[in-house]
């Protein structure tokens, strides 16, 4: 019974002393905190800090500007290259906005009828990447469709051993499909889609993707690839409208 008492009065012992630890602890902490806070407090709101902090704000705003632009001119020495080998008439953009959700896939640009954009012309990035499709036209903008809208389809070649022709429908996650391939048609990982030139002012060669998948279709006997567009359009704010040359 002796025993048991020393062992109870012990395990009271260590019990109490946990407590208080804690609480001298928790003090102790407050106590060295509270003149850190009051010190960094102080230390912001001295003006040299301000300055110091609005200086660091302006040159990260000018490394941003001067990178945007670096990207900017590079896209548009690449889009300039692909239309004067192609002997293509363009119209320059900007993207002022954009729709992104499940069902759409828009952005509206800066140029519209008085510059010769038509409803269907092709938008292209880099070196005659196509992107979209002009859907609607006013006097000084117009609206693009992305070509992973579920509602576009685009007439596309694949540049494989067959040239094989089909239409690539936008899905979700900015991805396309390329339906109804015959089972017996050869296709790659990595073959490139190129457009066919079978849709009205869309011209043939324009870059669409890269095959990343070829699966059977569900229930139906023709295979499925999935294309994987070459560039994500909403990482650009610099488009190029192919417009139809005036005669």
């Amino acid at each position: 019974m002796k025993r048991r008492a020393r062992l109870s009065l012990i395990v009271l012992i260590i019990v109490f002393l946990l407590i208080f630890a804690r609480g001298w602890f928790e003090r102790g902490i407050q106590i060295v905190q509270r003149p850190l806070a009051r010190a960094g407090t102080w230390f912001y709101k001295q003006p040299n800090f301000l300055e110091v902090e609005d200086k660091f704000v302006s040159l990260a705003i000018d490394k941003a500007k001067y990178e945007q632009l670096v990207r900017e001119n590079q896209e548009l020495k690449d889009a300039l290259n692909y239309i004067e080998r192609s002997d293509l008439s363009s119209v320059i953009a900007t993207v002022i906005a954009r729709s992104n959700t499940v069902q759409t896939s828009t952005f509206s640009i800066d140029r519209g009828d008085q510059d010769g954009i038509k409803v269907g012309d092709p938008v292209i990035i880099k070196d005659g990447v196509l992107v979209g499709k002009i859907i609607s036209v006013t006097q000084k903008s117009s609206t693009v469709r992305t070509l992973a809208d579920p509602s576009v389809a685009t007439a596309v070649s694949l540049l494989n051993q067959s040239q094989t022709i089909g239409v690539a429908e936008g899905m979700t996650g900015n991805l396309l499909k390329l339906k109804f391939i015959p089972q017996e048609t050869k296709i790659d990982i990595n073959n490139l889609v190129v457009t066919s030139g079978l849709e009205p002012r869309i011209p043939a060669g324009l870059l669409v993707g890269i095959i990343n998948d070829v699966r059977p279709e569900q229930n139906a006997p023709f295979l499925e690839a999935i294309i994987e567009p070459l560039v994500d359009s909403r990482l650009h704010t610099l488009v190029n409208i192919l417009i139809q040359k005036q005669i």
